[in-house]
């Protein structure tokens, strides 16, 4: 019998990685939401295996025009994790403790 597993994406798209990092300004975002929108989301789109969760970890600080682009390109390939903390395990952990289904194993 083949073995169960969740098979999870995860990636930091906007994070700080401590409470004292400005947030990041709307240049670099403009640049890291085209890279990511043309590169990873067109290539993650078109798996012809879709057996896995992509976990998007952004920034709670991001503009209302960024939310509005994850809005329109999330809906069935990632889920935006807005988070209002620094970078860490933890924010990692919960996170992904909340997609995991009742699988076996967990692949990351």
């Amino acid at each position: 019998m083949p073995a169960s597993f969740d098979h999870i994406l995860l990636t930091r798209f906007s994070v700080r990685f401590t409470r004292d990092q400005p947030a990041p300004d709307d240049a670099w975002l403009q640049y890291r939401w085209a890279f990511f929108r043309d590169a990873l989301a067109s290539s993650l789109s078109r798996q012809t295996v879709r057996n896995f969760t992509w976990l998007v970890f952004c920034d709670e600080t991001a503009p209302d025009w960024l939310r509005e682009e994850f809005a329109e390109l999330s809906p069935g390939l990632f889920t935006p994790v807005w988070i209002d903390q620094p970078w860490s395990h933890t924010v990692i952990r919960d996170a992904v403790s909340a997609a995991l289904t009742q699988d076996q194993y967990l692949i990351t």
